[in-house]
């Protein structure tokens, strides 16, 4: 059995790109002894997406809820105006 060097092989995965990677997959063309890493690596990219789409979300509810107050100061400011 031979050992597959992450150092190597990752930034050849990240060069292919997740669908590449997964096409690969799918017919079998890494060498068994690559198989684990590259599954190691699909969950590591998952879960960085994960976490990037998370801090987009955050980012865009702090956004809404800013403009909600915004929107309700505005409002209660035309009622005092008027």
């Amino acid at each position: 059995m031979r050992l597959t060097d992450r150092k190597q092989l990752w930034p050849r995965l990240d060069k292919l790109g997740e669908k590449k990677v997964l096409e690969m997959l799918a017919v079998d063309q890494f060498e068994e002894h690559e198989e684990e890493e590259v599954q190691k690596w699909l969950a590591r990219k998952i879960a960085v997406d994960a976490l990037n789409e998370t801090k987009v979300t955050k980012w865009v509810v702090i956004i809404s809820a800013v403009a909600a107050v915004v929107a309700a100061v505005a409002s209660v400011w035309g009622l005092f105006i008027k």
